[in-house]
């Protein structure tokens, strides 16, 4: 059982057990253990036949929680900007596809308990949920592109900004909106 705080007018309770802002570091450790102890067979022996190293996937680890640490320095920069400055860029590809493996598993286990801590039976789903998702699309779509596309979305972007200020498309229409 987990302390919980009921908010006035209802609603979900919340449990700082459950908030990841709290629960991060822990989840950064436990993906460095499965990488360390070769948790999943078929992943290690890929990442063996491309030749990554400990070091890479050491790398990997370290560049994820420098992004992670330092997320709230400069409140105007974005997630690309923070991802760049904390390295992850620069690590290799196939080390940052085993960390992002660990990670996808770990906290898909923390939200399934996390979710059922805190919805009854009947319960409708969390609002933040769609924020979240949100957050989740454009890191998704930030950590697997190319670098070579990466760089050619970054430089068009402040022009799809400024091209849908000015024709006013709304959210609900853009393809792949993150």
């Amino acid at each position: 059982m987990v302390l919980q705080i009921r908010p006035q007018g209802g609603g979900a309770p919340y449990a700082p057990a459950r908030d990841l802002a709290y629960c991060w570091a822990d989840i950064c450790k436990d993906v460095a253990r499965r990488l360390e102890a070769n948790w999943f067979k078929p992943l290690h022996a890929w990442l063996d036949k491309a030749g990554v190293t400990d070091e890479e996937l050491g790398e990997a680890c370290r560049a994820h929680c420098q992004y992670l640490v330092s997320a709230h320095i400069e409140p105007d920069e974005n997630i690309e900007a923070v991802l760049r400055r904390a390295g992850w860029f620069a690590v290799r590809p196939e080390a940052q596809i085993a960390y992002m493996f660990y990670l996808g598993q770990c906290t898909s286990g923390m939200f399934f308990g996390a979710i059922r801590d805190v919805l009854q039976l009947g319960d409708e789903t969390l609002t933040p949920v769609r924020q979240l998702a949100t957050y989740s699309r454009r890191a998704r779509l930030v950590m697997s592109m190319p670098r070579w596309k990466r760089w050619l979305y970054f430089l068009f972007r402040p022009c799809r900004r400024r091209l849908r200020r000015k024709f006013r498309v709304p959210p609900s229409t853009r393809k792949n909106a993150p």
